[in-house]
């Protein structure tokens, strides 16, 4: 399935993370409902990266609202162990592949 953000270009969806807190013309809804995407995202296990580059802008413009609204911040300390429990996955995932790799670099000698 491809994502809406896929195909934005890069000020595009800058603009749109930036308008999303209540300060900038958005509303608390609208900042609740992209936490809630990018923790549907981080569940899915798929485009790291891409979420991650999501989430940076997003707290980039966002993160005094997130600190000042108590349930954003339970939201956000949610998204944080997503976050943390897929790149530790991650992580783990690369490892494997760095030992196979070097098994069969080894047996190929």
């Amino acid at each position: 399935k491809q994502w809406y953000q896929r195909r934005v270009r890069a000020p595009m969806l800058d603009l749109e993370l930036q308008s999303l807190s209540p300060s900038d013309g958005g509303s608390h809804e609208l900042v609740e409902g992209f936490l809630n995407f990018l923790g549907a995202a981080h569940a899915l296990r798929t485009s790291f990266d891409l979420v991650q580059a999501y989430t940076n802008v997003f707290l980039k413009y966002n993160r005094q609202y997130l600190m000042e609204t108590a349930s954003l911040r339970e939201k956000l300390a949610e998204l944080r162990n997503l976050h943390k429990d897929q790149w530790a996955d991650l992580q783990r995932r690369i490892q494997e592949v760095v030992c196979v790799t070097n098994f069969l670099k080894n047996v190929a000698l």
